[in-house]
């Protein structure tokens, strides 16, 4: 009874996401799934959020971001940013291997404008050889290779992301081996911040 109630739990939390994810792209859609952009703590917002997937489920994987010293803030509204880094955490750590940890760096990246806050996730191995179009295919379901992914399939939830970064003027793109989520740094007038790429 136990196994069958915690089972009954997993299936909710499930459920429960993709209702959410169906809500947030819809309205994402109708064009009022964003607030007023206003200055964000990037590197307080990815830490936060990379916290709570610090020990997954019962442990099985575990978020570590390493995070460049004296980032910019971001400008974007603060709860869709919250959500398209958890939404690319949780995704990637829904299909990666049990036991394997999810990777990445976050870094300011000089350039047009403010410059860009760049958090890049290192692909997990269970989607090493796919393409890009292959990880955006919102049909793409591969049954029982990622029992824990996405219900409504990784790439509804990449999309979504995407749409997500796109309506805060920043944009998620697939690089080889990473995924890169970008953000648009706050004006930071003639203040230096460290422009190394990891």
């Amino acid at each position: 009874y136990r196994e069958m109630a915690g089972n009954i739990a997993v299936d909710a939390r499930h459920l429960l996401a993709a209702f959410d994810d169906l809500d947030l792209a819809a309205r994402v859609a109708r064009g009022d799934g964003g607030g007023e952009a206003t200055s964000v703590d990037a590197a307080l917002l990815v830490s936060q959020v990379a916290a709570r997937f610090a020990h997954g489920d019962a442990g099985r994987h575990g978020v570590d971001i390493a995070i460049a010293a004296d980032l910019p803030p971001v400008r974007i509204d603060p709860v869709q940013g919250e959500r398209m880094v958890q939404h690319l955490l949780r995704t990637l750590v829904s299909v990666a291997p049990v036991g394997e940890p999810v990777t990445g760096t976050c870094w300011f990246q000089p350039g047009e404008g403010a410059g860009r806050v760049v958090m890049a996730v290192d692909r997990p191995s269970s989607l090493d050889g796919m393409e890009e179009t292959q990880l955006l295919d919102p049909g793409y379901t591969p049954d029982g290779d990622w029992p824990d992914g996405p219900l409504l399939g990784m790439g509804f939830s990449l999309r979504l992301i995407r749409s997500l970064t796109e309506g805060c003027g920043g944009a998620l793109t697939i690089d080889g081996n990473r995924f890169l989520l970008s953000m648009p740094a706050q004006g930071v007038g003639d203040g230096h911040f460290g422009d190394t790429a990891y």
